[in-house]
């Protein structure tokens, strides 16, 4: 009879360990040996890889034709980083009625797989024009032709200011 409790017991926590809500919690450094997932797709398995993406984007790869799965839920820490979003757009110059400026693009699949991104924090708050991503806030900066599905951000504080142009901000995209 004892075997038969362990066999269920083992079976029992087997079931529930995949519905806890632990999440890895980023340290505020970036790691881009993400995972192959095949060609052209790769997994996000930490805070730190996500923070690689963002990097990576921010440096001008927009991953176009690539997806991204998350693995697991990330607590991006904002009680002790400002996380650097995922692309950005910066308006610059005006250009006859629209502005244009600098930008780098996430234009990739990003799947989170039903997973969360907790406590992002985006503090962002310049007086003048030069400063890259100073335009745009959240998880994801700025896109262009991504698609952004299965996932959930939650306990997010945005915020994104400047004093001469527009701001474009939002938990999962502040511009599409």
């Amino acid at each position: 009879m004892k075997k038969n409790f362990t066999i269920l017991t083992i079976m029992a926590m087997a079931f529930i360990m995949p519905f806890t809500i632990n999440a890895n919690t980023w340290n505020g450094s970036t790691d881009t040996d993400w995972r192959s997932a095949g060609t052209n797709a790769y997994f996000i398995d930490t805070a730190e890889e996500l923070a690689g993406l963002a990097s990576k984007v921010r440096g001008g790869t927009t991953y176009s034709g690539y997806t991204f799965y998350l693995t697991a839920n990330l607590n991006l820490n904002g009680s002790s980083y400002n996380w650097d979003p995922i692309g950005y757009w910066n308006a610059l110059t005006q250009v006859g009625s629209i502005y244009d400026g600098d930008r780098e693009y996430f234009c990739g699949t990003f799947d989170g797989q039903g997973y969360s991104i907790t406590n992002c924090k985006v503090n962002i708050s310049v007086s003048s024009a030069g400063k890259r991503g100073n335009n745009t806030g959240g998880v994801f900066g700025a896109v262009k032709g991504a698609t952004i599905r299965n996932l959930q951000v939650t306990n997010s504080n945005i915020y994104v200011s400047h004093q001469h142009y527009y701001v474009y901000c939002g938990a999962v995209v502040g511009w599409a």
